[in-house]
């Protein structure tokens, strides 16, 4: 019998060991923007907001060009209104768009992966609820997200390890 190799773990062995290495530099800059416009009128208000993010920058990995940042939309976008009643019942009713530019995907092969991104895509979220419901204090919402079920992609990353490989 061998001798356990792990203090960390009473008579545990260490199957396997591996270390990551920093792939190279991330340079990111970016923006954001925000905006709303709200109108009391009698018993309700009614909120129009909006709100635009930019993010841009390279990935320096070591031994290949420079390329997008992965994972990372360079443009985003979301709008909506939230109609607040305040009378009898407080209930509010929030619906949005949201739309997600392309998004570059990492993949395991680095020299292949400059130009792999999930296409951009346009969705409608809505959110509504009741505040003070029974009993004070206690709000009931529910949350629809992508309401006309829109196929998108999003960005993940591609590898050949996966939990059933694991």
């Amino acid at each position: 019998t061998s001798e356990p190799i792990s203090e960390f773990v009473p008579n545990g062995f260490i199957n396997f060991t591996n270390n990551n290495d920093n792939v190279g530099n991330l340079d990111i800059y970016g923006l954001d923007l925000s905006t709303d416009f709200q109108y009391r009128f009698p018993g309700a208000v009614l909120k129009l907001w909006g709100n635009y993010s930019y993010v841009d920058g390279n990935f320096d990995i070591k031994g290949f060009d420079k390329r997008d940042i992965p994972s990372v939309a360079r443009n985003k976008v979301k709008l909506g209104l939230t109609y607040r009643n305040k009378g009898k019942t407080n209930y509010f009713i929030t619906p949005n768009i949201q739309w997600i530019d392309d998004t570059p995907v990492l993949s395991q092969d680095l020299g292949n992966s400059q130009n792999l991104k999930a296409n951009s895509y346009f969705i409608t979220n809505l959110y509504m609820g009741i505040d003070d419901f029974t009993i004070q204090g206690l709000s009931l919402f529910m949350q629809v997200h992508n309401l006309f079920d829109k196929r998108y992609e999003n960005a993940g990353a591609e590898f050949d390890t996966t939990f059933a490989k694991m």
